[in-house]
């Protein structure tokens, strides 16, 4: 097994990770919004869990973004000593682990948000039982 295959499970874990994170999300969205109170207003808890999903929200599409601008400017520099070196941009480049830290960050805060407003969302139906 090389380390490309080694790594392929991985992807796509945290692919249908994230995938099914986010219909969690916006399953917790349409809870949130069956807690609402008589004239309209969200319980505190609901509250905080919607601005815990929209922080997952957030760090969803930053973890993205984020990996390709990392990943784009270390590319670019790579390409750019090459060309100083053989006067081509083509050749082997050696990715550091330390490129993707930025994005599993986010990975595991958009984790953490989601996981956090599906508490507030369980205590709001614990204490209406």
């Amino acid at each position: 097994m090389n380390n490309t295959e080694a790594w392929k499970p991985y992807v796509d874990y945290t692919q249908a990770a994230s995938s099914n994170c986010r219909n969690l999300a916006f399953a917790g969205i349409a809870m949130g919004w069956a807690f609402r109170l008589p004239n309209n207003q969200m319980p505190t808890a609901v509250s905080v869990a919607f601005l815990l999903l929209a922080t997952f929200f957030l760090l969803d599409v930053l973890q993205y973004v984020v990996a390709a601008f990392v990943l784009r400017r270390w590319v670019e520099g790579r390409q750019d000593e090459l060309l100083k070196m053989n006067d081509t941009i083509e050749g082997e480049y050696t990715k550091p682990e330390t490129l993707d830290r930025p994005a599993f960050a986010m990975y595991c805060g958009k984790m953490g948000a989601l996981l956090s407003a599906h508490a507030f969302l369980c205590y709001t139906f614990l204490t209406r039982l």
